[in-house]
């Protein structure tokens, strides 16, 4: 035969390309994303002094890190996330990647105007 067809069936397993750390960095962008084009956080959050942008973001990511490693922990998510002790590691390294994240997504997608 010459030619074949390729094998388009889909996959009856989950993607596992979805870890903690691939969510905790998408939706840390998301968030970037939010503060910079949704004009009632863009207004409230611009005026805010960059020290205190500073804090509330962090806080809000450390939310985030937390709440996806407790989703992977109770199993509302497919993750390799464990609730014991020696996690923490990864859990600093969770708020580590969604801070890189929010920071990259908001340099690439500031608005133009705030250049």
């Amino acid at each position: 035969m010459l030619f074949q067809t390729p094998n388009l069936a889909i996959p009856s397993e989950p993607n596992p390309a979805l870890t903690a750390e691939n969510l905790a960095m998408m939706l840390a962008s998301a968030m970037a994303m939010a503060f910079d084009h949704l004009p009632a956080l863009r207004g409230w959050f611009g005026a805010l002094e960059p020290a205190t942008k500073r804090l509330w973001m962090s806080a809000l990511l450390a939310l985030l890190a937390g709440a996806v490693a407790f989703a992977g922990c109770q199993g509302w998510l497919q993750t390799d996330l464990a609730c014991q002790p020696d996690q923490w590691p990864r859990l600093a390294q969770l708020l580590m990647l969604a801070m890189a994240s929010n920071q990259a997504a908001h340099m690439l997608a500031k608005p133009a105007q705030d250049r």
